[in-house]
């Protein structure tokens, strides 16, 4: 019946929102402290005491018995620190013997409950649901669990001793675990010490028996293993030694796909970091333990707890990235751009680069303080308040810049050399409406190859980047998704913009005529990234065919550089293609199409998102 009620809550009974005295304590924190203390909500707490109620709620107050709630916390709180001194420090007053207790108490009363939260997917549209998801993550059909063994450090035992020094010479617990597609476990062997093989752990293991009387085609689903499993009719493990193209392939998208049960591993004892120390308890203890944890983890994940860090910080990967980029921020960019490029236009041509170049210089030092701020203040109110104070900074010192640039002496030199142009031409000093969009139109005539060009450049890195570059997720590479995407999207495509624009200073190849051909080849950089790793898990229906990272960065290095290149080469080029009186009308033709460009880019980049899940 406990189990049924269980169930119940889990799909979708609403709980009851009540609050204990004995979190009275907590009534000076905040939410963020919370969660990094006890890595749950109050809320959730409240819900977890709820669940094990039953099994830990002392029968009478005797002795000042510890209500459900205090154990709870108490518990929690060595998970996430995995000391008891810490929790004899932070909780109420309570012996090293009370604190034991209670986490020997509550950790039998979460693996109790393990049947309810740790189970392989029954159910046909479960099933379906899960393919589909490992299939868009890495390519490899038919997949609903990952499996592999991970190692839990332990103090030595004092009772067979040998059996429990694994492979790298330390005692542990060897735990065997299957995963699902978001990373929860489905099922979980944690009673064999260390030495045991996990081929062995597996062939003694429940799941393997059941596994053998279930599975009867490919539709029953298949589970990924690395090569220390034995391949069976169920069980995919890859080629040891490839010989054929159809053979590499297989191997990566079983990588690809596998990768999720490191990560779950990785996220999990990030989570409780219990499991990362060594465990100073006897065997038995520990595996109660182990299994509490996995039960929690799943909760967790229910819960939509996010993904916090050993120090109880939440992990940057659970922001989505295109929730740091907003593609309306770059058309009003671009329309701010615009005023810029008209002032610089009766200047000499490494003026108008100047701009380009400050616009990339301005990327490289946000993508700094953005890596600042997710290293140094992992609160997103803090590292707001960090964006707002800088950004106003910023602010005032360009418009402080924007309204003395025409006053300075130099600006005045070329102004006054072009009203002279002026007024020696044969145009009359005023004209009408008509006239001047004549005026326009055969500037525009003059300088159209460089203004498509203009607009092709920044149409094809705005479709590009940041849209779908942050969303090329990593397969195998050494770094957090965040810290990925931080540096080798936004912090090196600014830097090697910055190289391009410095690099047109010197070279400038070709010359305005032909500079449109480099210009158009740069549209092939576009199913190019389609092609990357982008959005996997989000329905992805188009074949994932350049399977490196290292292939996703050399192209984001050729996106950047290429781009500061050719934009400073074409804005420099237009307006010097036209007499010096009409100058400021080609730089704002070419303002304008850079916008267009920014808009048209930003838009398309919206429809390649669309396009891959087709």
């Amino acid at each position: 019946m406990a189990a049924m009620n269980v169930m119940f809550d889990v799909l979708g009974k609403q709980r009851i929102q009540r609050v204990h005295q004995d979190f009275g304590e907590l009534d000076s924190l905040n939410d963020s402290q919370i969660r990094a203390i006890y890595r749950f909500s109050i809320e959730n707490i409240v819900y977890i005491a709820d669940l094990i109620r039953e099994h830990v709620e002392r029968p009478t107050k005797r002795s000042n018995a510890l209500s459900v709630e205090m154990q709870v916390l108490k518990a929690l709180r060595f998970y996430a620190s995995g000391s008891f001194q810490q929790v004899l420090g932070d909780v109420i007053c309570a012996d090293k013997s009370t604190v034991s207790r209670v986490v020997r108490d509550v950790s039998n009363a979460l693996t109790s409950l393990e049947s309810v939260f740790i189970k392989l997917p029954t159910t046909r549209a479960k099933k379906e649901k899960i393919r589909s998801a490992f299939y868009q993550q890495g390519g490899f059909p038919s997949v609903i669990g990952c499996i592999d063994g991970t190692q839990i450090r332990i103090q030595a035992p004092s009772e067979d001793e040998p059996l429990f020094v694994n492979h790298k010479g330390y005692y542990s617990i060897n735990v065997q675990a299957i995963c699902d597609d978001e990373g929860k476990f489905t099922n979980i062997v944690a009673r064999w010490p260390g030495s045991a093989h996990d081929s062995h752990v597996f062939r003694m293991s429940n799941i393997k028996q059941y596994l053998d009387a279930n599975h009867r085609t490919m539709a029953d689903g298949l589970i990924l293993g690395d090569s220390g499993y034995a391949c069976l009719k169920y069980l995919m493990t890859p080629y040891l030694r490839p010989t054929s193209a159809q053979q590499e392939r297989f191997n990566g998208c079983h990588k690809r796909t596998r990768v999720m049960i490191e990560r779950t591993f990785g996220v999990w004892k990030r989570r409780f970091h219990v499991l990362h120390g060594e465990i100073r308890m006897k065997p038995t203890r520990v595996c109660a333990i182990i299994g509490a944890c996995a039960v929690l983890h799943n909760l967790a994940i229910m819960l939509r707890e996010p993904k916090m860090d050993a120090d109880g910080v939440i992990e940057t990967d659970d922001i989505p990235n295109n929730a740091l980029y907003n593609g309306h921020q770059d058309v009003a960019t671009g329309v701010y751009q615009n005023s810029a490029f008209g002032l610089a236009a009766i200047l000499p041509m490494k003026y108008t680069n100047a701009i380009v170049l400050g616009n990339n210089l301005s990327g490289v030092f946000i993508a700094v303080i953005n890596l600042l701020c997710s290293a140094g203040a992992p609160d997103p109110k803090v590292q707001a308040i960090y964006y707002f104070v800088v950004a106003i900074v910023i602010l005032l010192v360009a418009l402080d810049a924007y309204f003395l640039l025409p006053n300075m002496k130099f600006y005045k030199y070329y102004e006054s050399q072009v009203a002279l142009a002026m007024t020696n031409s044969e145009s009359p000093s005023s004209t009408s409406f008509g006239q001047t969009m004549g005026q326009f139109k055969d500037v525009f005539l003059k300088i159209k190859v460089q203004a498509f060009c203009v607009w092709f450049v920044f149409f094809v890195t705005l479709a590009i980047f940041p849209g779908v570059w942050s969303n090329v997720k990593r397969i195998d590479f050494p770094l957090s998704d965040g810290m990925f995407v931080g540096i080798f999207c936004f912090l090196s495509f600014n830097l090697f913009a910055v190289l391009g624009n410095l690099t047109s200073e010197f070279i400038k190849v070709p010359g305005p005529k032909y500079v449109w051909v480099p210009i158009l080849l740069r549209g092939l950089l576009i199913p190019y990234f389609m092609f990357c790793n982008f959005q996997p898990g989000t329905g992805r229906t188009v074949a994932v065919l350049i399977e490196s990272d290292y292939a996703a960065i050399f192209g984001g290095i050729i996106l950047a550089f290429t781009s500061g290149y050719y934009s400073s080469l074409v804005m420099m080029y237009g307006p010097k293609l036209v007499e010096p009186e009409v100058a400021g009308k080609a730089g704002m033709i070419m303002a304008f199409c850079l916008v267009t460009g920014i808009t048209t880019g930003v838009a398309f980049s919206f429809l390649l998102s669309v396009m891959v899940n087709w």
